[in-house]
């Protein structure tokens, strides 16, 4: 009996592991796909004002 429920908190702790990780790799995609788009937009900002000022 002792066994099946340590056996469950073990199931648990590695759905919580495996939660966590997912959750991680999910929110450190988000920042490396928005940080080079954040520059890109500043970099093509920049682009459309020299533009401007070379007319």
């Amino acid at each position: 009996m002792p066994y099946e429920q340590f056996n469950k908190k073990k199931k648990k702790k590695t759905i919580y592991l495996i939660i966590a990780l997912i959750a991680t790799v999910a929110i450190g995609g988000m920042v490396y796909w928005l940080w080079p788009k954040k520059e890109t937009k500043t970099e093509t900002k920049s682009q459309t004002e020299q533009k401007i000022s070379q007319l």
